[in-house]
């Protein structure tokens, strides 16, 4: 089986995907607002109370979130171009 390649940094939505990371606390905030309002309405309070609460307001808990999503999103894809070239 061949190991993995992980998508080029120099590879336009990698390099959109990290930009990602540079955006300010307040930029964050605010797309977060616009992306998550209505979740955040819906999700039981239950969710927001507990020992470990899931934080959608704290830009920490956004940044966290954040960088998990892109390693997520980078691991797949090397994944799937694996896929493809054994196809």
């Amino acid at each position: 089986m061949a190991e993995r390649r992980r998508p080029e940094a120099s590879e336009p939505w990698v390099a959109a995907l990290g930009g990602m990371s540079a955006v300010s606390d307040e930029e964050l905030s605010a797309l977060a607002d616009e992306a998550l309002g209505d979740l955040r309405q819906k999700l039981p309070r239950e969710i927001s109370e507990q020992p470990d609460p899931l934080a959608l307001d704290d830009v920490a808990t956004l940044k966290r979130l954040l960088e998990e999503a892109q390693e997520a999103i980078v691991t797949r894809a090397a994944g799937e171009e694996e896929g493809e070239r054994e196809a």
